[in-house]
């Protein structure tokens, strides 16, 4: 997906184990991205939405982290619930590290 797409912005494929994702940026200021995996086999599906939390930290690179919530669900009724994501940082923007 691109770094900004704009609002209704959709994206779908077909991965090479079957499994169908689907995309869609819902919200653009704040960015906020909902989504969807299901597998082929209907064992599981994996959905959820997040808002892209960043700054730039000086002139060299940008952190960030998400917010939001994320749902694995298997065929046998087992669900996890996710909300924690790690913080990332991209370096190198301007030039190499």
């Amino acid at each position: 997906m691109p770094l900004n797409p704009i609002v209704g912005e959709t994206f779908q494929c077909e991965m090479p184990s079957g499994e169908m994702f689907y995309g869609e940026q819902i919200s653009h200021r704040p960015p906020i991205t909902s989504w969807l995996l299901e597998d082929p086999d209907e064992d599981y599906v994996f959905y959820g939405s997040y808002k892209l939390n960043g700054w730039l930290n000086g002139i060299q690179s940008f952190v960030g982290y998400k917010t939001g919530d994320m749902t694995l669900k298997f065929k046998d009724g087992t669900v996890y619930k996710f909300s924690k994501h790690p913080v990332m940082q991209v370096t190198g923007l301007v030039k190499g590290p």
